[in-house]
């Protein structure tokens, strides 16, 4: 059932006539945040205006209408009661809107088909008007300009009914190392609306430190957060915070302890004693190659055809992973060359500080050998520093093709 929020409904003793060219407006601050569904206006009509445009707009610092309607409604002027009569007329306003508390809106008032003989009229207070939360506001030039007049008040009531808080849960941290930890939570309940949501953490249940807020969640949406700059082998508190225009929730408190060993070091470690082999993982947690010291390559693109003048994609090749501390790489080159090419290929070297970010500048770059109708091999020694790898292929060729492309790296001690 709809409650009446912010209203002035007595004291009328003048009333002001809508049209094309005249809009008018009354803000309103509600002091409990709801969702708008209805208003009801004092009005009567002057012959025939037409339909009725109404709706709720936010307003800027001198509490005029600002940005489009939050929610609208329209009703039939022409059934309107003519003077002497006067009807407390309701708008239903869509599907509503959420309004904050301490926030000030305007009730949004147009007769655009209304001219010459034809106006609404909305009844006013002009002699004592006591409304605090808001005053008429004016437009004589169709929403060019606006003016307040603190002396007048619109009669007004705006209906609507409670916004809910939102609800939500705090899930377990996860792809927990020694420094960072990515920490997770649900949004079970939005309350109606978009929700914000963001993590609370620190070595207590006091917290102490908040990520920033993650607009845009809905009922149903997991949300994450990866944080960093923790300290090795240590217990962190956390918990997902949910919040909507009602209010903000906080899930359970929740635990991690990072990880005590860094783990390149680890890795590091463990190939010393075991071999170089795979790579350790929870698929591979030992090397299947116990030769300490072997080079491992592999192929990172493959690639049919390279239409002229065309370059590959990041997503086009592997990534080269160097995470695990110092290695060497090699880059070999393998393609065929068109018999009626020109030009050759350009190698572009990108690097990645976690694989998923990438530079877009080169961090290297080098052109291939080119002899028309060959194929070429070619291969780039580097004694490298980044964490990730991936190539880029450019075929400088402004009219063929190039075929048969290869990308092999080779890592190794």
């Amino acid at each position: 059932m709809a409650t009446r929020y912010q209203y002035y409904n007595t004291g009328a003793d003048e009333y002001w006539g809508v049209n094309y060219n005249d809009w008018y407006a009354q803000s309103f601050t509600p002091a409990i945040a709801h969702k708008i569904t209805s208003v009801k206006l004092l009005l009567h009509r002057r012959n025939f205006p037409g339909g009725i445009d109404v709706s709720i707009r936010a307003t800027d610092v001198n509490g005029h209408p600002t940005g489009g309607d939050l929610c609208a409604g329209i009703t039939n002027g022409n059934t309107l009661p003519e003077l002497p009569g006067t009807e407390w007329r309701e708008i239903t306003l869509g599907a509503g809107a959420n309004l904050a508390a301490g926030t000030k809106y305007v009730i949004f008032v147009r007769a655009l088909g209304a001219s010459g003989v034809n106006w609404l009229q909305w009844h006013l207070d002009r002699t004592a008007p006591t409304y605090v939360g808001g005053c008429f506001v004016e437009s004589t030039d169709a929403g060019v300009s606006w003016s307040n007049d603190t002396d007048k008040d619109f009669m007004f009531e705006e209906w609507g009914v409670a916004t809910v808080a939102p609800t939500g849960t705090t899930d377990p941290a996860t792809i927990i190392a020694d420094i960072e930890a990515t920490l997770n939570g649900t949004v079970t309940g939005d309350g109606g609306e978009p929700c914000e949501v963001r993590f609370q953490y620190g070595l207590t249940a006091a917290y102490g430190t908040d990520t920033a807020w993650q607009p845009g969640k809905h009922a149903g949406d997991a949300f994450s957060q990866v944080i960093s700059g923790l300290t090795p082998d240590t217990t962190y508190h956390f918990r997902a915070q949910i919040k909507n225009s009602a209010g903000t929730v906080s899930g359970a408190d929740r635990t991690f302890t990072t990880e005590f060993f860094p783990t390149p070091f680890l890795r590091r470690v463990l190939r010393d004693v075991f071999g170089a082999g795979l790579d350790i993982s929870a698929a591979n947690p030992l090397p299947v190659d116990t030769t300490a010291g072997v080079k491992v390559a592999a192929e990172i693109l493959d690639e049919d055809t390279i239409i002229a003048g065309a370059t590959t994609v990041l997503g086009d090749c592997a990534a080269i992973d160097l995470s695990d501390g110092d290695r060497t790489l090699t880059i070999s080159l393998e393609a065929t060359y068109d018999g009626a090419a020109t030009q050759g290929i350009k190698i572009h070297v990108r690097t990645s500080y976690d694989g998923t970010n990438w530079d877009t500048i080169d961090w290297d770059s080098w052109t291939s050998s080119f002899t028309i109708g060959a194929t070429i091999r070619q291969t780039k020694h580097y004694d490298v520093s980044p964490m990730y790898i991936k190539v880029l292929v450019e075929n400088l060729d402004p009219a063929e093709s190039v075929t048969a492309v290869k990308i092999i790296a080779v890592t190794g001690p």
